[in-house]
């Protein structure tokens, strides 16, 4: 019986790279306000590199991944490439009954949806589209962690875990003596769910990353507009 030799592949090695992924770990809970570029020489192990690091973080909490190779994009274009090219590739025009001229088929990724006008802006040089890029991965971020929050606080204890969570609307943590000794179960459950972490040296209580801590934030301003 034959085997079919497709199904034979060779792992890549991942050994001695602690150092590199607790450094990731700790640049992605940073306040966002720098560019990480990793470089190294070919076949180093870049990829691979990144690819752990975010198996790690799935395990460990919720992360809204977007992923561009742009090799192939790149390759397909012929001659000198300008900003009307790098439009093209990264944004999507929205308008019902218009459709958006292509530099050719399947070249347009169209990954950030934008309106007619937004795009005229760009063109003209009036708006900054790395700001664009900026402000729609925030939407997107905030709006993915906030469902994750209403995902959690919809039981039976929902009122109770609000008022927990209310503590984190104005401020980054709160401390073990401020809670009911009847609400530490809820609160062990969350640390548990990855929605807090709790640091046993200081007896306080922090959001799991700054992405949970936008998403508790977004979920009480939703609920206030919805008050109103």
């Amino acid at each position: 019986m034959i085997k079919d030799k497709s199904g034979y592949r060779k792992d890549v090695a991942f050994i001695d790279r602690e150092k590199e992924l607790a450094f990731l770990k700790d640049w992605i809970n940073e306040r966002p306000e720098s560019l990480l570029f990793l470089h190294g020489p070919k076949s180093s192990g870049k990829t691979t590199l990144l690819y752990k690091f975010l198996e790690q973080m799935g395990k460990e909490q919720e992360l809204d991944i977007k992923f561009l190779n742009l090799r192939k994009i790149y390759t397909d274009f012929s001659g000198n490439y300008d900003f009307k090219d790098f439009l093209n590739i990264f944004f999507n025009v929205e308008d019902k009954g218009e459709k958006k001229e292509k530099l050719s088929a399947g070249i347009n990724v169209g990954f950030f949806k934008i309106d007619s006008e937004i795009e005229k802006k760009m063109q003209q040089g009036k708006v900054d589209p790395f700001k664009v890029m900026e402000r729609e991965f925030l939407r997107l971020y905030k709006k993915k962690m906030r469902n994750l929050i209403v995902d959690y606080v919809i039981r039976p204890e929902q009122k109770k875990i609000e008022k927990l969570l209310r503590r984190l609307k104005e401020r980054d943590e709160f401390s073990k003596e401020e809670i009911d000794p009847e609400d530490e179960e809820l609160l062990r459950d969350m640390v548990r769910q990855n929605i807090l972490y709790f640091d046993p040296t200081e007896a306080t209580y922090y959001p799991q990353g700054k992405s949970y801590h936008h998403g508790i934030r977004l979920y009480f301003e939703k609920s206030l507009e919805r008050g109103k």
